[in-house]
């Protein structure tokens, strides 16, 4: 995929975010099974880079209220598992 360029010929980069549902740990976690969740941010990410999207960023979004850092070892984790499984499937280049 050729990538759009602005006037002065700089390459532009395309990303989509996956909002991810509430995890678990958080204050709205309803209790969805983490392949639940899994399988969600997966089907994203994967339309995203069938688009020909450059860029994905999982984002636990709708982990609100926020607090200034996550400290639940239980939402870290699914997190952890999650972003995992995105790249595993994803064809967009990783950073890392």
């Amino acid at each position: 995929m050729s990538a759009l360029r602005f006037r002065d010929d700089r390459p532009t980069l395309i990303g989509g975010v996956v909002h991810l549902p509430p995890l678990p740990g958080a204050i709205r976690y309803g209790g969805l099974d983490v392949s639940t969740i899994v399988d969600f941010a997966v089907r994203n990410a994967r339309t995203l880079d069938e688009a020909g999207f450059d860029a994905v960023i999982l984002e636990n979004y709708n982990d609100y209220p926020f607090r200034a850092r996550v400290r639940e070892p239980e939402t870290i984790a699914s997190m952890a598992i999650i972003a995992r499984e995105v790249i595993k499937t994803a064809t967009i280049p990783w950073g890392g």
